[in-house]
Parts: structure tokens; sequence; C-alpha cells
């Protein structure tokens, strides 16, 4: 095996011991072409022949922790091999026990990600508490938020300073007695900031000052939601933690969401030693979507760039258009990974930011022009010398489909199964069938990892109606899953009558599920009602007659007694 310089980029063919991110396979590797003779005769003059491509074989590891820092930027143009290279490297990173917060742009690696035993967020459903302290006292948070927000929104000074002093006052209102608590009796919502900028627009002295307070309150209130208003931040330093960044956000709202995440993941990781570990890497999608004409956000990818390594996090960034991103995240990745981009100015930035003269940069541009689907350039910086690689071989292993059964899979994923069960039958480990998304969903309950094909009902709800009807019949309940689309999902025998049970994702609109269930009534003596943990309280809300009974998915016990009593 051979090592290079300082072993940042390793070649050969067995994976080295720990954190290691294999590349793909070597294809070639830029060399000078050493003297050539131009003229002839008594004219005849040695140069040097500038640069030329040379053959090599064997496979490609970088070692993070052998490198100045673990960052790593990689670039190209949509449908060369970025997207199944990110899934890559994730299953390496997590095979060497790293933590990671993915931030998926167009929430494409939700499979992968549960199939790896992480967890996918959605942003529709919680992320963070807007107005949470988190550990900052309240002038700084007043501050901090006011700036985001009156930037995001592109407020006026006077909006700007209406906003602080709404800020000031609604955490007044929930025990701040100064600017320098951190400590509140309760923490506020963005409901609570909307009733103090109410009450500002109703003391206005003139038309003009409400009419700015007025418009001021439609732009907070599209933060009203529950992305803003439920943090789901108590374990981001283990795991993987997905955050599907929701098409359905404003691009504003977008921003917002993901700066806050990042802020708190990185107040929180100054609490660790600084030991040269690599503990967490922050990986992001198709940032362009997300970051790439935001200085709000570069700004604080930029800090965890440049302190991040002496807290063990490093950053992944994939993006379309490196060109397009803040300077400081280009200088400080330590690895650049290039596919093929057809824009004619980003490839020139490339050929800029991996050599350093003339005749290399044209040498790269030209080869970066020629490259294939899954074929990427890559340099780092203990290995300076631009180098191909064919991630294809990548693709191949992850998948893991050569000669498997897909038909077989699917037919024996009909119905949920618990995911080691189905790598035993057909033989492959879960690492290898993380990465099946296309043919299956996968959902973790309970300690357990299921998949199934891809379905409706999707996977959560089927697996969570053989759950409740497996502790039913454990308790000697005589029931039967109906399976029926006109009927409940689980029809219990109670005496002379039957009761009804339900599992809701939470995902239909409430007033089709109360009509559903208004049409158990005269059918059941009750119904019973088991609901995603992110809309228990939404549904208690909204079904309260005497003859309905809701639980969450942690209550299954309660829910099979009330079946029972």
């Amino acid at each position: 095996m051979l090592l290079d310089k300082i072993f940042g980029l390793l070649f050969g063919e067995k994976r080295p011991v720990g954190l290691s991110i294999q590349l793909g396979e070597m294809n070639s590797l830029m060399v000078k072409a050493g003297l050539r003779i131009k003229g002839s005769g008594p004219y005849a003059r040695s140069y040097e022949g500038g640069y030329r491509w040379k053959k090599v074989r064997g496979k490609a590891f970088l070692l993070p922790s052998k490198e100045p820092n673990p960052h790593i930027l990689v670039s190209g143009m949509s449908g060369f091999g970025k997207s199944m290279f990110f899934k890559s490297v994730l299953a390496d990173i997590v095979k060497a026990g790293v933590s990671c917060i993915v931030f998926d742009g167009h929430n494409e690696h939700r499979e992968v990600v549960q199939g790896l035993g992480g967890i996918v967020h959605d942003s529709r459903n919680g992320g963070i508490n807007l107005l949470s302290l988190d550990g900052a006292t309240v002038a700084d948070r007043t501050a901090s938020l006011t700036a985001l927000l009156s930037n995001v929104y592109g407020l006026g000074h006077i909006q700007s300073t209406k906003l602080g002093q709404c800020l000031k006052y609604t955490y007044r209102r929930f025990g701040a007695r100064g600017g320098n608590d951190k400590m509140l009796r309760k923490e506020p919502k963005v409901s609570d900031l909307l009733f103090e900028i109410n009450i500002f627009v109703k003391n206005s002295k003139t038309a003009s000052e409400a009419a700015s307070l007025v418009h001021l309150y439609s732009k907070i209130s599209n933060l009203n939601t529950r992305a803003f208003n439920t943090p789901v931040l108590e374990n981001l330093k283990g795991g993987i933690n997905s955050f599907s960044i929701s098409e359905r956000m404003s691009k504003e709202a977008r921003l917002i969401y993901m700066v806050e995440l990042l802020e708190r993941v990185y107040s929180g990781m100054k609490d660790d030693p600084k030991d040269g570990k690599i503990r967490q890497y922050i990986m992001i999608d198709e940032s362009q979507v997300l970051i790439n004409e935001s200085e709000e956000c570069s700004g604080v990818i930029t800090k965890f760039i440049e302190e991040g390594r002496k807290y063990g996090r490093g950053v992944i960034i994939v993006t379309h258009m490196s060109s397009r991103l803040n300077r400081q995240i280009v200088a400080n990745a330590s690895t650049f990974m290039a596919f093929y981009s057809r824009e004619p100015s980003e490839a020139s930035y490339v050929a800029k930011v991996m050599t350093s003269n003339f005749d290399a940069e044209q040498s790269v541009r030209s080869k970066l022009a020629t490259l294939g689907d899954g074929e990427a350039m890559v340099i780092s910086a203990n290995n300076r010398t631009p180098k191909v690689v064919s991630t294809k071989v990548l693709q191949g292993k992850r998948e893991a489909r050569g000669g498997l059964d897909l038909v077989g899979l699917q037919a024996l994923a009909e119905k949920p199964i618990l995911l080691r069960d189905l790598c035993r039958e057909f033989g492959i480990d879960e690492w290898q069938a993380a990465t099946m998304g296309r043919e299956l969903d996968t959902f973790e309950f309970g300690g357990e990892r299921w998949v199934m094909k891809k379905s409706n009902p999707g996977i959560e709800h089927e697996v969570l109606v053989m759950k409740i009807h497996s502790l039913l019949q454990q308790s000697g309940v005589e029931s039967y899953i109906h399976d029926r689309a006109n009927g409940p999902d689980i029809v219990v025998y109670h005496g002379s009558g039957k009761i009804a049970v339900e599992y809701e994702t939470g995902m239909k609109a409430m007033e089709d599920t109360l009509g559903m269930i208004k049409k158990r009534d005269s059918g059941y003596m009750k119904t019973v009602v088991v609901v995603n943990a992110n809309s228990l309280e939404k549904y208690r809300g909204a079904l309260t007659d005497s003859k309905w009974q809701v639980f969450g998915p942690d209550e299954l016990d309660k829910a099979v007694a009330a079946c029972k009593g």
C-alpha cells in the first residue's frame, strides 16, 4: 500500500482502520510531461512540456483525521454521481461510529438515513423553538433574532427597532427581569411574539406606524408553524439526524430554519473537549438550494469550518457550483472533489482552486471537460496532485444489486418485515440494504427497524397496526385487522358490541379524520385512535367526544386497556 506524504489520501486495496472514506477506484493522476524539444538544428530549444494524465490503479481512501481539517467540498452538475457519492460517504462515516447531522434540500436521502438507523426530522413537524434562549442571554438572543429576521425579510430601520422592542417585552412577559437573564419562567413561542406585535399595532400613534407593524406581523406570522415552535434538538450529538428542509417552506423560512439550527449546534459543540477526535459531521446536500445566496447561512457555516476542527466537527458540502459559495468555505475545505460541470466559469474556477500555475490549470480544465458519469477529480491539503477517481464502484457496492432477486425481495416485503430478517433471507447486511430506497421504505419503532415495499398506506401505518393488534392478542382481546379501505384498521369484539381502533400518521387533513371517525359512531361502541407523536396534541384538541379516546405511540398499553375496559 502506497502512502503519499502525510497520509491524507491513501492508495491501495485494503480499507484502513478507523474513519476512512472510500473515494472510488483510481483512474489517473496529473504528472509533468517532462522536457520537450521545440525547433530543430541549431534553433532547437528544450522546455518543460506541461502536464499529462497518467493511468493508475487501486482504491482511493480519504483519512480525514490526517488532514489539517476534516472538511470536504463536492461540486458538479446534476446526474453525474454527487448524490450517490454523498450516500456512500454517509455510510462510511456512520460505520466508523461518527455521528452526522444531514441537511437534505430535496428529501432525497430519507431511506438511506432511516436504513442506517437515523432519524429524519420533517421540517413541517418541528425543529426549533425560534424564541428559546438555549444558553444565550435575553439581550444576546434579542439582538441576534432581530438581526437575522431584519436581514432575511429586508426590514427597515423602524421595523427592526420595533421588532427588537417586541422581543424584549415578550421575554419580559415570560419572566425576564433584565438583559443578562439566561433562564425564563417558560419559553415563549412565535405566537407570543405575534401577540406583542399586535399590542404595538393597537397602540400605534400614526397610520404609517400601524401599517409598518402590520407588515411586520404578516412576515413573522409565516413562522408561526411547528417548524419554529417545536424543538427536536435534545439528542443531536449522537447517531444520524437528517433534517428534510421542506420545499413547502418559503425561501426565507428555509433560511431562518437552517441558520437557527446550525447556531444551536454551534453553541453546543463548544462544550466538547479539544482533543482532535472527529465526533460529528455536518453534511449539506444541494447547498445551492440552502446556502449559496445567503450571507447569514454562509456565515454560520464559515464559523463551523474555521472553528469546528478544534471541537471534532467536520463539514461536508455538496453543491452544483462551488464558485457561488463563500470564498472562506472553499479556502478552508481540506478536500475538494469535482464532478463534471458544463458551465465554463465553474470549470475555470475549479481549475484555479486545484492548481497553482497556468499550465497545470489548463491541463485540469481540459480533463474536467472529459469526466464521465461517476468520475471526479480530487485533491486534498496533504495530497495536492489532482487525481481522477471513478465512484461507480461505490454505487455497485452500496446498492449490492448484482444478482439480487428484487422481485423476490419485494414479494417478501409486501407487508412489514424486520430488516434483520430480510437481510438474513437474502444474504446481505443492513449497510447494503440501506440504499435500496427505490424499492423499500424503512421505519424504526421500539428499537427495531422494519422495511416494506413502498405502498399506501405506508410503512409507519402498517407497523403500528401490526403492533397494536399483536398487543391485543397477547392481552387476550379478540380482534382482527380489518384491512379494507372503508373500515377501521382493527375491529375489537367487546361483549355484544365492537370497538374500532385506528392508527393515524397525522398526514391526513383533520376534517377528513373527523368525518371518518364520526362514521364509526353508528356501528361501534367507541373509537380508539393511536396517533403519531408529532400530531398527538392536535388530535387530542380536536377529538373531544366521550366516545373517542386518543393515545400516542408510546401509550399502546393504555390503548389496549381502553379496548378491554
